[in-house]
């Protein structure tokens, strides 16, 4: 039973990942069942607190019964708090059922029953087997679970059985495809290209369960979060309680070299698995670049080599010094696994007949061929011949000889001659110093094509094909051409590193101008508030100036009212002292008093009246006032922060500034791949740069050697050689992907004592790449957030318990300033992320949030919900802007598109729609998908949609015209 009861554990942990209603529904059902199969189980055997009664209550009670929310003082979590109580006292009574508190409340009828039927977290009441359960461990005397407490997590090995894609990320240069299959990560190269993309695995070498089993994965759990760094140079992949970060491969290793210190790289064959090496003795090596072993010696030269001419498809070598001695080398078939040889410049010719070859006493500093007997010479006086070598006369016993076909004058020094095709009647490539190139015939010397780099030329290479050329002159972009015809195909972008910090430079500028714009556009707006509230202070002061002249008239009436009063009372005086012949006038006298008290009465009661006016126009006024002085005070308070934020739109400004006329390092050497599919750059600062031989886009950079890069080659395995002949360096062109670290683990007894508290369901580098955002949190009891260090891992922001229920999602603004996060608890929020404050809190959602998305301008959120809609934001006032409907079920995902208005969402109807946030209007729909999806990514030029689901399937789209471009892995494969 108890390893029935493990395997519901594990059922519950993996089904809880969908995080939608309709894998919850599956997961209860799966439970019900396993419950069912349990209570026939424990008919056989004692209940176990730690495989049955434990999970019980973690279903259904810790959400509110936890350390960090005890309710009532109750701690559910473990056995030793179960059995230590709550405020109420002991919960449990070992053997007396009926005595139990916790069960009494559970199968109670009244308002006392627990879990509350209106609760918060989704709870639900115990079942009758779990009911009969409890009772049965209680009535046994409660004892203590059989195993440890960290049995109630249970793993096992997934891998292949488990392959829903919940996340995937496209890397910002574009380069790369990340997604997670179950709980491995597969990394697609290329995967927007012409052809279907190279699909690796990453995977943690030295992953294990707690047993010790080996696993090939990337974690033990599912991958639910995935995000690249800003640079494309890291992937972060969360799993369970940990995070790992896996690393581009693009530094140099020192190599042991295969000759001596001082040797030069002269050439390498078609295929590149040979290089021709000349060394300070004046010999040539062949090296075997696989091994990097040396493998043929030859020896015959006696002053320095100049250069060196594989011929194609042949086992012939033409080697020259600087004599102007020209060698012809005739290897032997088995050379490539012999040992060296010497081989001099015929069988037949004693090497002291070697000195006879010269070529018109001139020095010869180049070389290329295509044939046995064929061969084209650059001299140091840059005259260009070629020659051909003709057959020894055996009966004259002539030694052989090279006979000149025809000589290339041309007007301009020669910078290099090459080998254009790899064919027996292949043409010759002349490169001019001033940067023109022409493709000749070596029988006429003419011209068949000619084109122009447009400045000095600086270096050169031949694809291996013969069908492509790579120039780099001293000024402008670097060019691909085709040699048909001449025709330049691209130009090769710039320093990869270089292109990237102008993008984001020209979006930091862009952006901060937006926002300046944004800011100063109010001023005028508060200015007119101000205007407003002076306009409206000015009626209240007109208002109460008429108020005090009431006042002052009715002053004057009372004052007259109390004059008559006097003098009626000074006329009664001298009537009293005539009483008895005045005493029918001192009546009337009497009567007339009453009346005029009356009036002095209510004239004073409208003088109080007045006085009460003059009161609230007092207050108006104070009111006009301090709302004038509020508004006023605006003013100020937004021309400093327009004024602040103007600094920093003049240091992005500035940053752009420079960063545009930073020259692009000069490249020094170039080379193609074997499969002539990229080209090498190497530059002045000792990097590397990798293009597109397609299209030119810069893919990589390859971080600098500890010398200059003047001779460079690629191996036949891919394999990047380069030194100064002193020193050598190799670089994997393949550009391998290698777990950097982890932050967490997996394994452990108490979650609060781990990193993480659960699963990693939300990922995000802040924009400067420097920092990782982790979203994580139990089911129903707490999400929480937490900002990493890179390098160090160090926590520099714990935000706490973010949410009350699981993160789900979270991303920082654009500028890297702020963070926002949204949960299961309906919520999305706001933080700042340096100090953690929470600025404010978008309501609005009726479900979880899934997902939450920043526009570019960093000015409008967007929110995901499984309430099945899409809500847009106004970062600064948290007022809803759009609602967007539609969708037929939950919205698992969110993302704008570049730098536009426009979102892409996923659902778990399968739809992959296109809206644009400011009006809500639906602009496409793309079709393909059929079944419940959980991801979307947009390439960062938004040119592609990329989104996966519970096929297991990645399915990638055209933006502008809703064309799919492929399915990973493909349905027809």
């Amino acid at each position: 039973m108890a390893e029935l009861t493990a395997e519901l554990n594990l059922h519950e942990s993996h089904l809880y990942a969908n995080r939608t209603m309709m894998h919850r529904a599956f997961s209860v059902a799966i439970l019900i069942a396993l419950l069912i199969a349990t209570s026939v189980a424990s008919a056989q055997e004692p209940v176990d607190f730690g495989t049955q009664i434990a999970p019980l209550l973690t279903r259904n009670c810790s959400a509110c019964h936890n350390a960090k929310k005890p309710e009532g003082g109750l701690v559910l979590e473990s056995f030793a708090t179960l059995m230590k109580g709550g405020d109420s006292g002991d919960s449990i009574v070992p053997g007396m059922a009926e005595k139990s508190e916790m069960l009494a409340r559970v199968v109670a009828t009244d308002d006392s029953v627990m879990p509350p039927d209106d609760n918060a977290v989704g709870a639900k009441r115990l079942t009758e087997v779990e009911v009969g359960l409890l009772k049965s461990w209680i009535a046994a005397g409660a004892p203590a679970p059989r195993a440890a407490a960290n049995s109630m997590l249970k793993f096992r090995d997934i891998t292949g059985s488990l392959k829903p894609i919940y996340a995937s990320d496209v890397s910002p240069d574009g380069s790369y495809l990340a997604f997670g299959i179950g709980n491995v990560v597969a990394l697609a190269t290329n995967p927007f290209g012409a052809a279907a993309p190279r699909l690796d695995y990453l995977i943690d070498a030295d992953l294990k369960l707690p047993d010790g089993t080996p696993i090939q994965a990337t974690h033990v759990d599912l991958v639910q979060s995935i995000a690249f760094s800003p640079d494309s140079q890291r992937l972060a992949v969360g799993g369970f309680r940990s995070v790992k970060i896996w690393k581009r491969q693009t530094e140099s290793n020192p190599i042991d070299a295969p000759v001596p210190a001082g040797s030069s790289i002269l050439a390498s064959n078609l295929v590149g698995d040979r290089i021709a090496v000349s060394t300070p003795e004046h010999a040539v090596v062949l090296v075997d670049t696989e091994k990097m072993q040396p493998i043929v010696t030859l020896k015959g030269h006696l002053s320095p080599i100049t250069a060196v001419a594989f011929v194609p498809n042949s086992q012939v070598v033409f080697s020259c010094d600087d004599s102007g001695r020209v060698l012809r080398w005739t290897l032997p078939a088995e050379s490539q696994t012999t040992a060296p040889s010497e081989i001099l410049f015929s069988e037949a010719t004693p090497s002291e007949n070697v000195s006879q070859v010269t070529i018109d006493a001139k020095e010869v500093i180049g070389l290329a061929a295509t044939s046995a007997n064929s061969v084209i010479v650059l001299r140091k006086d840059k005259k260009v011949r070629a020659l051909q070598f003709n057959s020894a006369n055996a009966e004259a016993n002539v030694p052989a000889r090279f006979g000149p076909i025809v000589a290339f004058d041309r007007l301009a020094d020669v910078h290099s001659v090459h080998t254009v095709q790899p064919t027996d009647s292949a043409q010759y490539l002349i490169a001019f110093e001033n940067g023109a190139i022409e493709v000749v015939k070596p029988e006429s010397a003419e011209a068949i094509v000619r084109f122009e780099q447009g400045a000095p030329l600086m270096a050169l290479a031949v694809s291996r094909d013969g069908k492509r050329l790579s120039t780099a002159g001293a000024t402008g972009p670097a060019k691909l051409w085709n040699l048909s015809d001449g025709k330049s195909t691209v130009n090769l972008e710039g320093d990869y590193e270089n292109l990237r910090t102008l993008q984001v430079a020209e979006r930091n500028a862009a952006r901060q101008k937006a926002l300046v714009d944004l800011l100063a556009a109010r001023v005028p707006e508060l200015k007119k508030e101000a205007e407003k509230e002076v306009e409206a202070r000015k009626k209240v002061e007109e208002a109460r100036t008429k108020a005090v002249e009431a006042i002052a008239a009715k002053v004057k009436e009372v004052e007259a009212a109390q004059a008559q009063v006097a003098a009626t009372q000074a006329s009664m005086e001298e009537t009293r002292k005539a009483i008895e012949e005045l005493n029918k006038k001192m009546t009337a006298l009497a009567g007339e008093l009453e009346a005029k008290q009356k009036a002095v009465a209510e004239a004073d009661k409208r003088k109080q009246d007045a006085d009460g006016e003059l009161v609230k126009h007092d207050q108006a006024l104070a009111t006009a006032s301090d709302s004038v002085e509020r508004a006023s005070a605006l003013i100020p308070k937004q021309e400093s922060l327009v004024a602040a934020e103007t600094a920093l739109l003049t240091t992005a400004q500035q940053t752009l500034d420079a960063q545009r006329a930073a020259p692009a390092p000069l490249i020094q050497t170039l080379a193609f791949d074997k499969l002539s599919n990229a080209v090498i750059a190497a530059t002045a600062d000792n990097c590397l740069n990798v293009f597109d031989a397609a299209t030119g886009k810069a893919l990589a950079k390859l971080q600098p050697s500890a010398v200059a890069i003047k001779q460079l080659f690629v191996s036949s395995d891919q394999r990047i050689v380069g030194g100064d002949g002193n020193q050598w360096f190799a670089w994997n062109l393949t550009l391998p992907w290698s777990l950097e670290r982890t932050f967490g683990s997996p394994f452990g007894n108490e979650s609060a004592t781990a990193l993480f508290s659960d699963r990693i369901t939300a990922l995000d580098f802040s924009p400067d790449g420097q920092q990782l955002a982790v979203g994580s949190g139990p089911p129903s009891r707490f999400g929480d957030v937490k900002i990493l260090n890179i390098t160090t891992g160090e926590v520099t922001r714990d935000l706490g318990e973010a949410h009350s229920d699981t993160v789900l999602g979270l991303q920082f603004s654009p500028d890297g300033r702020q963070l926002t996060t949204c949960g299961a608890d309906k919520l999305s929020r706001l933080y700042q992320t340096e100090s953690g404050e929470l600025l404010r809190s978008f309501e609005g959602h009726t479900h979880h949030v899934l997902a939450v998305a920043w526009q570019s301008n960093g000015q409008t959120l967007a929110t995901a919900s499984a309430d099945n809609s899409v809500k847009t934001w106004n970062v600064e006032t948290g007022e809803r802007k759009q609602s967007i409907g539609g969708f037929g079920k939950e919205v698992t995902a969110i993302e704008f598109v570049g730098q536009t208005d426009q979102i892409v969402t996923s659902s778990i109807d399968g739809q992959v729609k296109l809206h644009n946030a400011s009006n809500g209007q639906q602009v496409r729909v793309f079709a393909g998908a059929n079944s419940p999806l959980y991801s979307v990514s947009v390439s960062d030029d938004g040119q592609f949609i990329v989104t996966g689901g519970q096929s297991g399937q990645i399915l990638i789209w055209k933006l502008a015209d809703g064309a799919m471009l492929r399915k990973i892995p493909d349905d027809a494969k």
